[in-house]
């Protein structure tokens, strides 16, 4: 071990009094860590007898690379050579740089100082680094003074020391568990406490905690005094984004940081500083809570500029709760309704009568208003006509347009507006949904279960605990079961429990059901014989003379489990971009569709209502909005189209559908949706405007969670598709500036390959 006078003695050789002290430390430091470098280069030399190997070649690059950024990182507007192509007869450099002297006297000697500093030494090869410095962290706010009073000068009051310093546990960056230092500051003005993460203070009347946005650590345990690194929260909430659980992450960090890991064989260099603690599941869901509700107001700042606040110390539940109410405005992510881009926004086109006039393809010309292409030798694609049932026996009856519906198609020029651009927003559902009240009223209730785990029933139909758990039997139940003292129901329930009661029996259904499935499909392909029969318990019946078959009919309903929503409903653009979810508690009905898309554009007269609105049962919500609200503002603004992908499954004979629902019409009536352009061999091709699958798509991607959103509370259900949704959106953003800059090179690279040809032309 050196002293320190030494070390000083070797640093005034080494270089001037006026070069910058943390410039002098970066430089040490890269040679300490060469040290594996200089013992190689040493143990080299015992052997051969050479004064220089290979190894102090590799070692003074690594330095003279230092040098270079330390210049970038010190002085970047001073520094002579940002391109990492420094040149070393250049004398252009900063002041509290070394001279060029100065670094060529550092790297000859290299190896001599790093034996006087006691590195490299063959007797000694373990030796740590002295410049990996083992300093507790220090945990103490960002405010330098009071935000909520201010002196006569209309500064913030000081901050005081308001406790004593406390030792607590923190997970560093590094995935380390070390001891810090947590010092509280305090307004003796206010009485407000400022924490490193959060401000604790009286407001109205009650004492109230506010969010930091940008706080650099997060407490995720009280009791365990455990703090995590903010890096460590963001790369949770990542993980989660690739369909990892609280429960998951909470495993993987266990087995990978902490101390005892599966892989024995292994140590890392300073191990004995990794985790001894292990990160429970409560503590991995407090985390991502943490992260988020700063992650959303920050978000939120615009809208709301009022810090977000809840009660002293809530818990995880209460915290998410608050939240709700606080971010979560009927489902809409944050500025999502404001998002536009080229896939999903095109400029508006319009009907030509005069043929031959043809417009310039998309993307050649800015013009406010575009004309739909179209050309005599591409002759238009005319509708089948729709099936007469007078003289043909076999077609069904027609679906008839309302009254006072035109058949034809709407033109564009009926329009109230004349919109500079056009959009499309996608709806679809997917089924998911945590566990509601099953009390057999009417209407549903919607209510959750008092008890997630176990509870079938809210806590306004708890009485329905003692009443028989088949639907239409009001007698009380026995002590200790869900039914009645009636032999046909207790066998109906016995055999219920025997079928699905266990998890395993689950499984067993599923995967017998699975098998089932894989025969049929290996039969039709010609490469099975027969079908398995599914090996399970036979399903619960009721005898035909049973009072409740009687009165209820043969389906028999039960309340032995809780109820559960019915499917959660996305909104998106027709880019990908994520709007808006909405949870529909019984069916994914046309009342609760239409009821979803006015909470998200509620304003008749906005400029943000989509002008087409794809929906693979458009054609049922149109009807229902012309019959049930013929004077919806809706029918003017918005036209409602099918899928693609479920256009095709839809009845030929419905004449609404055909007309105005159809996603790509060919007789010209809907030039936003169908644009013609050149192919990259010149060729006039004829392709869709907008991509109408995109919510399939999401859903696709979303179901990996229906598990684990299937497990959840009902708050905890919202909070998370929420924040889902709110990171997809951002990795949204992030890959599509991947995708332009990706876009950016290669043009970049065809232009100089261009110039180059020509250059070579010429010559």
């Amino acid at each position: 071990m050196i002293s320190l006078g030494d070390f000083i003695r070797i640093a005034r050789d080494c270089f001037s009094e006026a070069t910058s002290f943390q410039y002098v430390l970066t430089i040490f430091g890269t040679l300490g860590a060469t040290r594996p470098l200089l013992l190689l280069h040493n143990l080299q030399r015992r052997q051969g007898n050479r004064r220089m190997t290979a190894w102090i070649t590799a070692t003074r690059e690594i330095i003279t690379r230092s040098f270079r950024n330390a210049d970038r990182h010190f002085f970047p507007e001073e520094g002579e050579d940002l391109d990492g192509e420094n040149d070393e007869d250049e004398e252009d450099i900063p002041l509290l740089a070394p001279t060029q002297e100065e670094r060529q006297r550092f790297l000859h000697f290299a190896p001599e100082i790093s034996s006087a500093l006691g590195w490299g030494c063959v007797d000694e090869p373990n030796e740590p680094n002295v410049f990996d410095l083992d300093v507790l962290p220090v945990l103490v706010t960002k405010f330098t003074s009071c935000i909520f009073c201010q002196n006569e000068n209309g500064e913030g009051k000081d901050l005081r020391r308001s406790k004593k310093v406390v030792t607590v546990n923190v997970i560093t960056r590094s995935y380390s568990l070390v001891k810090a230092h947590l010092v509280t500051a305090h307004c003796i003005n206010c009485g407000v406490d400022y924490h490193p993460d959060r401000i604790v203070g009286h407001h109205n009347d009650s004492l109230r905690q506010f969010y930091i946005y940008d706080a650099p650590f997060l407490r995720i345990s009280k009791p365990a005094q455990l703090w995590v690194d903010r890096t460590i929260a963001v790369a949770q909430a990542q993980s989660i984004l690739q369909h990892q659980t609280f429960s998951g992450y909470a495993t993987w960090f266990n087995k990978v940081y902490s101390r005892g890991a599966p892989d024995p064989g292994f140590t890392a260099e300073g191990s004995s500083n990794h985790a001894n603690h292990l990160l429970t599941n409560d503590q991995s869901h407090r985390m991502f809570v943490e992260h988020m509700v700063r992650r959303l107001g920050a978000a939120y700042r615009n809208l709301n500029p009022e810090i977000f606040h809840t009660s002293h110390d809530p818990t995880t539940a209460q915290l998410v709760k608050e939240a709700l109410q606080w971010f979560v405005q009927d489902g809409i992510l944050p500025g999502a309704q404001l998002h536009n881009c080229e896939e999903c926004t095109h400029p508006k086109r319009y009907n030509q009568p005069n043929r031959g006039l043809a417009p310039p393809l998309p993307g050649q010309n800015n013009a406010q208003y575009m004309v739909a292409e179209v050309e005599d030798e591409d002759p238009e694609i005319e509708l089948p006509p729709l099936p007469a049932t007078q003289n043909n026996e076999n077609a069904g009856p027609q679906l008839e347009m309302p009254a006072h519906f035109n058949v034809n198609a709407p033109q564009d020029q009926e329009l109230g507006r004349e919109p500079a651009e056009v959009n499309l927003v996608v709806m679809d559902g997917t089924v998911a949904g945590h566990a509601i009240c099953n009390a057999p009223v009417h209407p549903r209730c919607r209510n959750p279960p008092y008890n997630f785990k176990s509870a079938r029933f809210c806590d306004e139909h708890r009485g329905y605990n003692h009443i028989c758990g088949i639907k239409g039997c009001n007698s009380p139940t026995v002590e200790g079961s869900m039914v009645c003292n009636s032999p046909a129901h207790q066998l109906f329930h016995a055999k219920f429990l025997n079928r699905y009661g266990g998890r395993s029996s689950l499984h067993t259904v599923r995967r017998a059901v699975e098998r089932r499935a894989e025969a049929i499909q290996r039969r039709e392909e010609g490469n099975g014989d027969g079908i398995p029969t599914a090996n399970l318990p036979p399903l619960p019946q009721l005898p035909p003379d049973d009072p409740v078959v009687v009165q209820m009919g043969e389906r028999v309903t039960h309340t032995f489990q809780a109820d559960r929503v019915y499917c959660v409903q996305l909104l998106t653009f027709s880019c990908g971009y994520p709007i808006a979810f909405c949870k529909f508690y019984e069916s994914e009905s046309e009342s609760q569709a239409f009821a979803f898309i006015k909470r998200v554009w509620p304003d008749p007269a906005s400029p943000l209502r989509p002008t087409y609105l794809s929906y693979d049962r458009a054609c049922s919500l149109l009807r229902h909005i012309v019959t049930s609200h013929p004077d919806s503002s809706w029918l003017d603004s918005t036209k409602f189209i099918v899928d693609v992908w479920h256009y095709i499954g839809h009845r030929v004979d419905d004449v609404m559908c055909r007309t105005r629902c159809n996603p790509a019409p060919s007789d010209g009536s809907q030039p936003d949706l169908i644009i013609k352009e050149r192919d990259h061999r010149g060729n006039l091709v004829t392709r869709r405007a907008f991509n109408t699958e995109t919510a399939e798509q999401l859903n696709a991607w979303f179901g990996s969670y229906k598990q684990s959103l299937n497990r959840m509370t009902d708050f905890n259900f919202d909070f998370f598709i929420y924040c889902v949704l709110f990171l997809y959106s951002e990795d949204w953003i992030y890959r599509k500036g991947q995708k332009e800059e990706l876009a950016e090179r290669r043009e970049r690279r065809a232009q100089e390959r261009a110039a180059r040809n020509n250059v070579a032309d010429q010559e």
